[in-house]
């Protein structure tokens, strides 16, 4: 059996009608879904599969459904596959969550409840004081910080992968630099269409709230290792995670240096299990040698499991 990594995507990922073949086709992947509506509300499946898209897109909304659509995703595969060969997870801010309650260092409700009052938390933040967010493309990132750091008011968020980073700020302060930035030769700034400056300072009121929920959580031994998005590698035995998730909504994301470290632990193949496919495409630009498939979907990881784990 192949050694895998599994992947999950953060916010962005979302799309209605997601998860709803898993919903209608795994056992398991229902039990996830239906636990999720059970803290949600009768709505929230309703909005998952049916939108409007409006609805799906707010922060305190779409958080929630992505890392019910990539545990879902994941169940589904284990139900078809109980005895895989993991030997790493990680996720892209929000999907370090699911990572980290795939690994079973979280319960699925403990899980849930976290990215439920974050969601909420980041929301009220982002409506107390507005932002704005950019992505910066063909710019390398010490520039992209150097820049930065002439505004007042603004901050790298992701880097994501080699030339493409993510700004976040004020949003005069965030458009000031990203003419600073092309002038310096990047590609393309593009605005993104996000509710605020998340992995910023701007995000400290949702930090101070989420602390106190994160230091009541009970945290268990993983059966596999997960990428710290601070860190930028897999949690070091005794690593504080209350800490480093607490940071994680105000700091960088150091995706790529994630990406790297599962890299090292020598996946034949990394899966990405939720809507999407961006970490895939991050992980091409990343690596040329990595090997990630989209396993979101039922006939996905029905494929998978035929053709790529034998």
């Amino acid at each position: 059996m192949k050694k895998i990594a599994l992947l999950f995507p953060g916010q962005g990922a979302q799309y209605v009608g997601m998860g709803r073949d898993l919903y209608e086709s795994s056992p398991a992947a229902k039990a996830v879904f239906e636990s999720a509506s059970a803290l949600m509300g009768e709505d929230f499946l309703r909005t998952l599969f049916e939108g409007p898209e409006e609805a799906l897109k707010r922060t305190d909304v779409t958080q929630v459904a992505i890392y019910t659509v990539s545990l879902a995703a994941f169940a589904a595969l284990k139900e078809k596959k109980p005895e895989l060969s993991i030997v790493a997870a990680g996720g892209l801010s929000l999907g370090e969550y699911a990572a980290l309650t795939a690994a079973g260092v979280l319960s699925f409700a403990e899980g849930l409840k976290l990215v439920r009052s974050r969601s909420l938390f980041m929301q009220e933040a982002a409506e107390k004081e507005p932002g704005a967010m950019a992505a910066v493309l063909q710019l390398d990132g010490a520039v992209v910080k150097e820049i930065c750091a002439k505004f007042e008011k603004v901050y790298v968020a992701n880097f994501n992968c080699p030339g493409q980073i993510v700004i976040s700020g004020s949003p005069k302060g965030v458009e000031e630099a990203s003419k600073a930035l092309a002038e310096a030769g990047a590609r393309r700034v593009l605005p993104l269409a996000v509710g605020g400056a998340f992995h910023s300072p701007f995000m400290e009121p949702a930090r101070e709230k989420l602390l106190p929920l994160l230091a009541e959580t009970k945290w268990n031994a993983g059966s596999f290792p997960v990428a710290s998005n601070v860190l930028g590698t897999v949690y070091p035995e005794g690593a504080s995670l209350p800490e480093l998730l607490g940071r994680q909504i105000v700091e960088s994301v150091l995706w790529e240096e994630d990406f790297k470290a599962i890299l090292a632990l020598a996946p034949e193949l990394c899966l990405e299990l939720g809507p999407g496919n961006v970490l895939c495409g991050l992980a091409k630009k990343i690596s040329r040698e990595a090997v990630c498939k989209t396993a979101g979907k039922f006939e996905e990881i029905t494929s998978i499991l035929e053709n790529d784990l034998v």
